[in-house]
């Protein structure tokens, strides 16, 4: 059985006076917490055990339930100590746990528990499907839940919920433009296969007037690199890296997944009519992954007089900033505004990617920029008409 009553006011002085002291003693030993009861009725508020019953003092409400009645009672720091329990018992590499994990803090209304644990699900594997489709569940009751607070305000389903868009017909790069990439962003450690066309090795030998069989020595990275920084053209385009550089990986692993589940859908980066540049999705051939990361080194945007010529005057800020990941715009629009120093543009929908600076798949996007990536920045050489944008957000760079 449940009961609710308000507290009357019109009482008398000293009543008020003893009142006020068992309310005082009281409170002492109210917690913060969550009543479910056994018809599915749930409470969150003050909570004060009695011998027979639970009262949940909801902004001011008490709320009388029977304990015969009560099917659960969790106290808030309670909860926060069963996530950290559950959490520690799970495997380094366990993403179904921590999916699971999400789910079981959804449950209890815990939206912020439930969005780390999944945050932690992606980290470790940044293409599963049912985590982000658990993502975007938890993103969408937070938003639910602000929207309680602000009356009959409209709230526009953020981008992450939206559909995937359709495979865009966007041009995208030739082979030729990906070899090229993958060349220049190729790193002396790197373990990936070469060929050689054309008896390229033996041209350039004779080229540099070296000797063929200490040439041969170095192994096939060593070799396309050296041909690379000393080669001609015509070498350079005879040497095809047949797989992705570490750097490139990278990309395709970690950043790519995460900035097209939040960027490039329907109502977003995804589509042409949604202004802004436009990524090619969904990202399946090298064509298609080498096309977006292509387009990332060209887009910047002028932030304003930050001393960047002699004068002072405008200063550019890239998509990509290698060395100074910090800088980039890419990882700023990923940040909550109150974080960002560039913060993303007031757009309808859009929902922020990384929580805080905490966040791993944040600290993955810095070390991709700052280590993996070369620095300066190559000119690959290629010719490739980069979409103008429908919008000022951002601008081709160096145009």
């Amino acid at each position: 059985m449940i009961k609710r009553r308000r507290m009357m006011p019109m009482v008398p002085v000293w009543m008020l006076i003893a009142a006020a002291g068992v309310m005082l003693t009281t409170s002492l030993y109210a917690r913060q917490g969550v009543v479910t009861t056994r018809d599915g009725q749930r409470y969150e508020g003050e909570i004060t055990e009695k011998s027979d019953s639970i009262v949940v003092n909801i902004r001011g409400v008490e709320t009388v339930i029977d304990r015969a009645n009560i099917a659960n009672l969790a106290y808030s720091e309670t909860l926060e100590k069963q996530f950290a329990d559950r959490l520690a018992k799970l495997a380094p590499d366990d993403v179904q746990g921590r999916i699971a994990l999400s789910r079981w803090a959804f449950d209890q209304k815990q939206y912020d528990k439930a969005r780390e644990a999944c945050d932690l699900a992606l980290n470790i594997d940044p293409n599963n499907k049912e985590a982000h489709e658990m993502l975007a569940l938890i993103r969408g009751q937070i938003r639910m839940e602000q929207a309680k607070g602000r009356g009959n305000e409209t709230v526009t389903t953020p981008a992450a919920d939206t559909p995937r868009a359709a495979a865009s017909s966007a041009r995208v790069l030739s082979p030729g433009d990906v070899n090229s990439i993958r060349l220049y962003e190729l790193n002396a450690t790197d373990k990936t296969s070469i060929r050689f066309e054309n008896d390229v090795k033996k041209r350039f030998v004779e080229f540099k007037n070296r000797q063929y069989a200490q040439f041969n020595k170095l192994r096939p990275v060593e070799q396309a690199l050296d041909i690379l920084g000393n080669g001609d053209a015509k070498m350079i385009n005879d040497v095809k890296v047949m797989g992705d550089p570490s750097a490139m990986l990278d990309f395709r692993k970690t950043i790519l997944p995460v900035m097209l589940n939040s960027c490039a859908t329907v109502n977003c980066h995804g589509n042409a009519a949604a202004g802004g540049v436009q990524f090619v999705t969904p990202a399946a051939s090298d064509a298609d992954a080498y096309t977006n990361f292509y387009l990332l080194t060209q887009w910047g945007k002028g932030v304003g007089s930050e001393g960047g010529g002699f004068f002072g005057g405008s200063s550019e800020r890239k998509m990509i900033e290698r060395g100074q990941g910090e800088r980039s715009l890419l990882a700023n629009y990923m940040l909550p505004k109150n974080l960002a120093e560039i913060p993303h543009p007031t757009v309808a929908g859009y929902d922020l990617v990384f929580r805080s600076k905490d966040d791993p798949r944040y600290k993955q996007l810095l070390n991709w920029m700052n280590l993996s990536l070369k620095s300066p920045p190559p000119d690959y050489g290629i010719d490739f008409a980069v979409p103008k944008p429908g919008n000022a957000s951002t601008q081709p760079a160096g145009k």
